[in-house]
């Protein structure tokens, strides 16, 4: 009964947030709308908010983030409570571990992809757009880069995501969306005001967005200690799968080692 409360519970906040999400969604595409209208600089934004929202649906939102939730899962479910403790981390569980590593690796790659798309950001604008002009071009170009930061936050706010979902902390990425549509609300307002300047302040609220949503997820996470002070989980009950206990054996040594 406890559980079923609990399901119900989280699942109603999770909706919540979400129906918020939404509204903002709408409100912001509104305000887009009267800042931007339609024309040529309507597609420029377009094309440029194009790159953001795919790394946003298959980064922070998808395949990505599924990912590394079964993968820290797996970290923390195949190996007995003394095995987690490593001399080199001290108070720290083997999945802390497991993600320390795998956020060093993933932020170091993602922000070499960060600095290429910031520097080959003429020649994505040409692969977007080949008919747009050469001041369109120019312009497109401009707002990538401006946006080239959200995929380094993207990507490490999907991790982040994963670990949270891993300790069984829902809300706080449900609630992501809300802090990247108040960002763009928020710079959107301002170019309500300064209308040249709209394209680049609304890339830059969605970038700045991404920024909040990654230390959001960072600080709450922090705050978990990395299980240093979590409540003993009961027994697993039954046989575990073998493929969990594979996955789990070679995650082992690969950390091992590092």
């Amino acid at each position: 009964m406890n559980q079923s409360r609990n399901i119900i519970s989280v699942g109603s906040l999770l909706f919540l947030l979400t129906l918020v999400s939404r509204i903002l969604g709408l409100i912001r595409d509104i305000l887009i709308a009267w800042c931007i209208g339609s024309g040529p600089l309507s597609d420029i934004v377009a094309c440029a908010l194009r790159i953001p929202h795919v790394l946003r649906r298959l980064l922070h939102e998808g395949a990505l983030s599924l990912t590394f939730t079964r993968f820290l899962v797996a970290c923390e479910g195949n190996f007995p409570r003394e095995e987690h403790c490593l001399p080199c981390a001290e108070g720290s569980d083997f999945q802390a571990l497991c993600f320390s590593r795998l956020s060093q690796r993933v932020f170091l790659f993602l922000l070499a992809v960060t600095v290429l798309f910031a520097v080959f950001s003429p020649t994505v604008a040409f692969l977007l757009a080949p008919s747009f002009s050469h001041i369109q071009q120019e312009t497109l170009a401009t707002l990538l880069r401006i946006a080239a930061p959200y995929i380094l936050c993207s990507g490490m706010s999907a991790l982040a995501m994963a670990c949270l979902h891993a300790r069984h902390i829902f809300w706080v990425s449900a609630s992501g969306p809300i802090l990247l549509n108040v960002c763009m609300l928020f710079f959107l307002a301002i170019g309500f005001f300064f209308r040249d300047l709209a394209p680049s302040l609304l890339l830059a609220g969605f970038c700045l967005g991404g920024i909040l949503q990654w230390f959001v997820q960072v600080f709450f996470l922090a705050k978990t200690r990395f299980g240093a002070h979590r409540r003993e989980k009961p027994a697993r009950r039954g046989k575990p799968l073998d493929g969990d206990l594979a996955l789990g054996e070679t995650v082992k040594k690969r950390i091992s080692a590092c």
